[in-house]
């Protein structure tokens, strides 16, 4: 795995951390862990880390959630607020989660052509690593959507009710109808 930080000043021993965390939320130690100094000239500006770990991808389902966690949660001015991963030779299926938004991140998937893979561009909204959850499968994503999401229309007592005070109202008229005088 590689990650390459886009601002050259963020922090390595911060992105060793952070990389340390994953390997302890997977269960998994990040192997063969090299965090790049920024100042050498074989980096040319840029901080990159580069290591093996496990547990990414499980059943064909790929584990954007610990990842994501693991880079959230930094203080400003190193908070990270959009993320590009990329999953190489890995195609989408049916059950590949390709649009997921919840309170605390956007996620868009788009496949790559060739055998470059899938892309996942994360935006991260909320640092609080607690509140990020992103569901590994398609059907995960719609059981999310409808816990989430408040149904938009009116529930079924306030139709009925609604439909009774027409009905009374409509009664009323037309009683009030009959009893006028009717004039010749």
């Amino acid at each position: 795995m590689e990650i390459t930080a886009v601002d050259p000043d963020y922090p390595r021993e911060l992105l060793k951390t952070q990389i340390e965390s994953l390997g302890q939320t997977l269960k998994n130690n990040a192997r063969g862990l090299f965090v790049s100094d920024p100042r050498s000239a074989t980096y040319a500006g840029t901080t990159k880390a580069t290591f093996g770990i496990d547990g990414l991808i499980e059943g064909g389902r790929f584990q954007l959630t610990p990842l994501i966690r693991a880079l959230a949660g930094a203080l400003a001015p190193n908070s990270i607020e959009g993320v590009s991963v990329v999953y190489e030779k890995q195609r989408p299926t049916a059950e590949t989660v390709r649009d997921f938004r919840s309170a605390a991140v956007d996620v868009q998937a788009d496949a790559q052509p060739g055998s470059i893979g899938i892309e996942y561009r994360v935006h991260i909204k909320d640092q609080d690593p607690s509140k990020i959850e992103i569901p590994d499968s398609a059907l995960a994503t719609a059981q999310v959507a409808n816990q989430s999401v408040p149904s938009g229309g009116p529930d079924m007592v306030t139709l009925i009710v609604i439909g009774v005070a027409a009905v009374a109202v409509g009664a009323l008229v037309y009683s009030l109808t009959l009893r006028r005088p009717r004039q010749r």
